[in-house]
C-alpha cells in the first residue's frame, strides 16, 4: 500500500483495504446484471465487431476480477 502526503489519498487507501468481501448474493446479483447488460448490448447492435467484443471483455474483467479477489479473500 502506498502512502501519500495528502490526507485524502491516505483515507481512500485505508477505506479501500478495509472493505468486506462480497456476499454470495452480491456476487450473483453483479453477475446477473453484467449478463443482462451484455445481452441488451448484443441484441441491440446491428453487427458484432471487434471493438464491441473488446469492450465486453474489458467490462467482464472489471466485473469479475473484484469478484475473484473477494472470493479469494474470503478463503483466508
Amino acid at each position: 500500500m502506498a502512502v501519500y502526503q495528502f490526507k485524502e489519498y491516505t483515507a481512500i487507501l485505508i477505506i479501500y483495504n478495509m472493505r468486506k468481501p462480497l456476499s454470495n448474493a452480491q456476487i450473483v446479483l453483479l453477475t446477473l446484471l453484467w449478463v443482462a447488460i451484455c445481452f441488451i448490448v448484443l441484441t441491440g447492435t446491428p453487427r458484432i465487431d471487434g471493438p464491441l467484443i473488446l469492450t465486453l471483455i474489458i467490462s467482464g474483467a472489471l466485473v469479475f476480477i473484484p469478484i475473484a479477489q473477494s472470493i479469494k479473500s474470503r478463503r483466508k
